[in-house]
């Protein structure tokens, strides 16, 4: 069983949340917090994908980096705009998991700096929000956004997202 059915098996009534963050409790928070992969996924260069993970509420961004490390990916965590744009340079995401509704920097300007600054091969934007009206879904479209993921997310949603968005081995 997979890492994304075990919790999808776990998350009647809440329960799969709550043990993530749990989990996430249990370790001190660092600002750019990384997960290396923890299983055999790669890409066809044999690199793992390297997802970054971009909310300032801390719990939700920690326990989707840990479940997508568990499902094989390098994540990196941070929880502002700025710091997304920092990870660009180190870190050279291929895709970026990136929560709208940030203060500050919000998710739409940070896609938008973001594709100001990478190169030819832009990382793949996913908004991930608790803003799921039709309208929110036509902006992030427009915003480049190849797709909207409403919280809590579906994890096996994500996971089949993922899948596609990887290249062929």
């Amino acid at each position: 069983m997979s890492a994304a059915s075990l919790l999808a098996a776990l998350s009647t009534n809440g329960f799969a949340t709550w043990l993530l963050s749990r989990a996430a409790a249990d370790v001190p928070l660092a600002r750019n917090m990384a997960f290396p992969p923890q299983n055999g996924s790669t890409s066809s260069s044999g690199e793992k994908p390297r997802i970054l993970v971009v909310d300032d509420n801390t719990d939700a961004a920690t326990s989707l980096g840990r479940l997508l490390s568990l499902l094989g990916n390098d994540v990196r965590v941070v929880y502002s705009g700025e710091e997304a744009l920092a990870q660009l340079v180190q870190f050279k995401p291929r895709i970026v998991l990136l929560d709208l509704g940030m203060p500050g920097m919000d998710g739409f300007e940070t896609a938008q700096q973001i594709r100001g600054r990478s190169d030819s091969d832009p990382p793949t934007l996913i908004a991930v929000t608790g803003w799921g009206q039709e309208q929110d879904r036509a902006r992030s479209e427009e915003s480049g956004f190849v797709e909207h993921l409403t919280k809590p997310v579906n994890i096996e949603q994500l996971e089949a997202l993922l899948a596609r968005l990887r290249p062929e081995k």
